[in-house]
């Protein structure tokens, strides 16, 4: 029994298509899975562009209902660059950025926040670090905003990454 000229599934990566099973035992196979793969390839090109990695400096900024932490750190090294916490006390007290000092409620509030980004900003360009990169949270307002605008206006440059580090029940609708 021939099987030429019956149609069986098949699965390349765009999902499943019925074709003649002669078609792909023909000369058509390679060239029509390498057309589906750089179809795929360029489907996937726009969050490459989007995800271009700027460096290896990321801001991480960790908040808490009484604290607030922000770290530049070295992901290819695996080192942090500079730091600033409200754990500090030249941070809490304003001996670096000459202000009053931050008492109990108002060390995690949009305040600390902001104070705590003028100081990471100054201590990353005492080290020397240019640019980072920083992926924005969903909700960008109050205390995140805050940070990112004085960590923004201390003279780094701040690239934004979208969806870099979801989970994986997490799509980038952008």
């Amino acid at each position: 029994m021939s099987l030429a000229g019956v149609a069986r599934w098949s699965r390349p990566l765009g999902g499943y298509h019925l074709r003649p099973i002669n078609s792909l035992v023909a000369g058509s196979f390679s060239s029509y899975y390498a057309s589906v793969a750089r179809r795929e390839w360029r489907r996937g090109l726009g969050t490459r562009v989007r995800n271009w990695v700027h460096g290896p400096h990321w801001v991480v900024l960790t908040l808490s209902g009484k604290h607030i932490k922000a770290q530049v750190v070295n992901k290819e090294c695996g080192t942090v660059e500079a730091e600033a916490s409200t754990l500090q006390k030249p941070v809490v007290k304003g001996e670096v950025t000459h202000e009053l000092p931050l008492l109990g409620y108002r060390r995690a509030s949009v305040e600390g926040a902001r104070r705590i980004g003028q100081v990471l900003g100054e201590r990353a360009r005492r080290v020397g670090i240019v640019h980072a990169q920083w992926q924005r949270p969903g909700r960008f307002h109050g205390k995140i905003r805050a940070f990112y605008e004085a960590f923004c206006a201390s003279g780094i440059r701040v690239y934004e990454v979208k969806g870099a580090s979801r989970t994986s029940g997490e799509r980038d609708r952008a």
